[in-house]
């Protein structure tokens, strides 16, 4: 019995050696020798749409929304109008393993309705008090009120490291796109590589897509009357 074993399996294998698999780097598994039989054609593998760069230049902005005037995109314009991912192509670039999506609306917004696979983290609540005063939050504007974000706690530009890291590609979303503008200075001003990070616009323009229903989660007003949120942070020393 043993000796037809070892010859129906050296049968087998002369068998196999004889017509080999071809040839197919992108397709290991016609590289297996299971069936003896030629791969005639591999399967496409999809990948991963390339990154545009993050501002679109063809593009114009309105710098006053209230007014008609327009001026041209540049590259350092983090203004939503040049969004170069915006609600026309955003589908294009959801749910990739090589971006950090966040969220930058208040977590009852966030709440009512937000797109998957994104994080929250609110802007007004724990990045930038705009109004000039100090609160919990880790950024200031200085008294002269300009665009130079003043740091409220020493350990603050750590923190905005951790909320927004530097090694990762940013998809950073709010209302309109107008906060994240205002994020993207203080990522700037802190020191980040801006061609990493983007300005996708905000809910109000993105849910316009309709192909972007499956990826959202859309809750309303089911927890107006549970849902208190407090924000701040805890042992951070604070900046002279």
């Amino acid at each position: 019995m043993k000796k037809l074993l070892t010859a129906a399996l050296a049968i087998m294998l002369v068998g196999c050696t004889a017509a080999p698999a071809q040839e197919c780097p992108e397709c290991e598994e016609c590289k297996e020798c299971e069936v003896c039989e030629v791969c005639e054609e591999c399967p496409e593998v999809e990948t991963a749409a390339e990154l545009p760069a993050n501002v679109d230049t063809t593009k114009e902005f309105k710098p006053d929304p209230k007014k008609e005037e327009t001026k041209p995109c540049e590259a350092t314009i983090w203004n939503p109008g040049c969004a170069a991912i915006n609600k026309d192509n955003i589908d294009q670039y959801l749910n990739r393993d090589d971006v950090l999506y966040i969220d930058t609306r208040d977590y009852e917004a966030y709440a009512a309705k937000h797109f998957r696979n994104f994080e929250c983290i609110p802007f007004f609540a724990l990045v930038y008090a705009q109004d000039g005063s100090k609160g919990v939050q880790l950024y200031h504007s200085d008294e002269n009120n300009t665009k130079e974000p003043v740091p409220t706690y020493e350990e603050s530009d750590a923190v905005l490291e951790m909320l927004f890291p530097k090694d990762k590609t940013l998809f950073l979303m709010c209302q309109t796109g107008g906060r994240v503008a205002m994020l993207m200075n203080i990522l700037e001003a802190r020191g980040w590589d801006m061609s990493k990070v983007y300005n996708i616009t905000g809910m109000g323009l993105l849910a316009e897509n309709a192909t972007l229903a499956d990826s959202m989660v859309v809750l309303e007003d089911q927890f107006n009357d549970v849902l208190k949120v407090e924000y701040g942070f805890a042992n951070l020393t604070p900046a002279e």
